[in-house]
């Protein structure tokens, strides 16, 4: 991958107008440590995509370089993005891969494995049959009544009256209670009195 992107990057003034390995070789010493730092993150984020095929990875890279519109320069950050766009295709179409050098369980540790998993199955694993739509209707049913009992009972109304009288109590807390201290002001009426002066 290293030759491949090196490649890129030289072509990039003629595919693209874009100056980039140009301007690392005019750096002198400090641009080739640029471009091999460049060249390391580039073939780290091709790596975390191993599942894709060089040859793929090649022919994606080289097809973004030339029609991306929003390609500037060749970073790894662009090249993840280009990589991660397609991945998805060869992700699902790997299959496993067997484990190299397993070694086979001892048939003492198969017979530990049967009895802890015949253990299991006996000890009370219990096999709960499908609720049928009545049941599950009527469990909703249950949670919205509890639900609404549980409301009431917090002091929750949903009526228009209870509105309105919450209204009344901010109307009369702003003209006759002392707001930092929440008391009633001298000379000014509860909260009831004030209800039946302005009924």
């Amino acid at each position: 991958m290293r030759t491949f992107f090196i490649d890129c990057l030289k072509s990039l003034k003629v595919t693209r107008g874009i100056n980039q390995y140009e301007d690392l070789a005019s750096k002198g010493e400090q641009g080739r440590e640029e471009l091999k730092k460049l060249l390391q993150a580039l073939i780290t984020t091709c790596n975390q995509f191993n599942y894709i095929p060089d040859e793929a990875k090649q022919r994606v890279i080289s097809q973004r370089i030339l029609d991306d519109p929003e390609f500037y320069n060749l970073n790894a950050s662009k090249v993840w993005h280009w990589l991660n766009g397609v991945s998805s295709k060869y992700y699902n179409t790997q299959e496993e891969k067997p484990i190299e050098n397993a070694q086979e369980l001892s048939p003492e540790t198969q017979k530990l494995i049967s009895e802890f998993m015949g253990r299991l199955l006996d000890g009370g694993i219990k096999v709960v049959p499908a609720a049928s739509n009545a049941e599950i209707q009527g469990i909703k049913n249950e949670d919205e009544e509890r639900v609404k009992r549980k409301a009431y009972s917090a002091g929750y109304k949903s009526d228009h009256e209870f509105g309105r009288m919450m209204e009344l109590k901010v109307q009369w807390a702003a003209e006759c209670t002392n707001l930092l201290t929440g008391s009633i002001k001298p000379g000014y009426p509860t909260f009831e009195q004030w209800i039946e002066n302005n009924k």
